[in-house]
């Protein structure tokens, strides 16, 4: 497969710090030397800002805008994107750069990103991706990145999310994004997804997959400060994304909130390079 893994080394605008670092760790752990002993043919680039002031916002813009114009260059190479990404809020440059007709997102995370800024008490912008993604907030803003549109929230599903504040929570609630919980995968998975994996092959011709690394237990990865007990298991997240593919054209995968600092085991590597390794054959 060709390959272009794109890394973008930034949290809330500042440059390879806290979940910056992560796109950095794994690369220096060797993930591109692993993709290609697998046959792939690997391209890597790195999404840079000039040396100024940015805000996180402003930061944001600037990174999603690069990073949309770099996914439209892969994708006219005919070369599938890899992202790794310090922020989830990257997804939106994803998108917009892969201008898909009918696109569908799953959107692994242990938290929803669903706030607005109207609902976060912290102001977290990155707190604010997915509710981005599909209209919900910053409307201005969303206006300066050329090619976007939001994607419909009926063609969402959020896996895993389980740490929301009381308003993000409820406005999930009145959505029509489809949550699934971890319980949910864990009692009977096949049965869990099987109505909203159907509703998706009907709407959507190609998936997103984000993975937020917070996702996990972390008896399994320590992703980062965010980190929540009761999470999902590589193993069921690999089951899902394999069954994913049997049925979906996969456009992108992303993986996104890494800080090694809280990963002494270095287990995010070894889950990123795992999920790759049995995702990626499958990938049509």
């Amino acid at each position: 497969m060709n390959i272009s893994l794109l890394q973008i080394p930034w949290d809330s605008g500042h440059y390879r710090k806290r979940m910056g670092q992560g796109p950095i760790h794994l690369v220096r752990q060797g993930l591109i030397r692993h993709l290609e002993t697998k046959g792939n043919n690997v391209e890597h680039t790195e999404c840079k800002l000039p040396e100024s002031f940015v805000t996180e916002a402003g930061a944001a813009k600037e990174l999603n805008r690069r990073l949309s114009d770099l996914i439209h260059k892969t994708c006219k190479n005919d070369r599938f994107p890899i992202i790794l990404a310090g922020n989830c809020n990257m997804a939106i440059g994803v998108v917009t750069g892969l201008n898909l007709t009918r696109p569908g997102v799953v959107w692994f995370d242990a938290h929803a990103d669903f706030n607005t800024p109207d609902t976060s008490s912290s102001g977290f912008f990155d707190g604010m991706g997915l509710s981005i993604l599909t209209g919900n907030s910053w409307k201005a803003w969303r206006k300066t990145l050329p090619g976007f549109t939001p994607i419909d929230e009926q063609n969402v599903i959020l896996m895993g999310a389980r740490d929301l504040d009381a308003e993000e929570r409820n406005l999930l609630n009145s959505s029509r994004v489809t949550s699934i919980p971890v319980s949910g995968i864990r009692n009977n998975p096949k049965a869990t997804l099987s109505r909203p994996l159907q509703f998706l092959s009907q709407h959507c011709d190609e998936l997103y997959i984000h993975i937020d690394l917070d996702v996990f237990d972390p008896s399994e990865l320590r992703a980062n400060e965010f980190y929540v007990e009761n999470g999902m298991l590589l193993s069921e997240v690999k089951e899902i994304l394999k069954e994913i593919c049997a049925h979906f054209k996969i456009a992108a995968i992303s993986f996104t909130s890494y800080d090694p600092t809280y990963d002494k085991d270095h287990n995010g590597y070894q889950t990123v390079k795992s999920i790759l390794d049995a995702v990626l054959p499958r990938i049509h």
